[in-house]
């Protein structure tokens, strides 16, 4: 968290501006959290709407985001873990290997997990940030 050095002048600091920084170590550990239900982070989209997020972990090639009520999706973080254990991020392009890249695709309420011949998915988090219809 935020630390200030101490120093005769630091240590004779006001309670306001001590809670001020407790506040600031509050929020920034909070963003930071991630949650199988939805948080809303300090962001909004560009109508002025609350950015969402929520991560999920699965091990099949598709997830149904309907709870989510997605009016926009924003972004798409996390990883991928292979069959043979290595950990891929999401959106992953090898240049040397079409058959290991990994992208998404979303439509209907429904996110796409698409892999090339060398990557066999056992577990995929991932974190989607998105605008809600409501």
């Amino acid at each position: 968290g935020l630390a200030l050095p101490a120093t005769e002048k630091n240590a004779s600091l006001d309670g306001t501006m001590a809670n001020q920084i407790a506040a600031l170590n509050k929020s920034f550990t909070e963003s930071l959290q991630y949650s199988t239900t939805d948080v809303v982070p300090c962001d909004t989209w560009t109508n002025g709407k609350p950015i969402y997020r929520r991560t999920f972990n699965f091990a099949s090639s598709t997830l149904d985001l309907t709870s989510c009520a997605i009016e926009r999706l924003v972004k798409i973080e996390g990883t991928v873990t292979n069959k043979d254990g290595y950990q891929y991020p999401i959106s992953y392009c090898s240049a040397a290997a079409i058959e290991s890249n990994i992208s998404w695709r979303y439509k209907d309420n429904v996110l796409y997990l698409l892999t090339g011949s060398n990557i066999v998915p056992v577990s995929t988090i991932v974190t989607v940030y998105f605008t809600r219809t409501s």
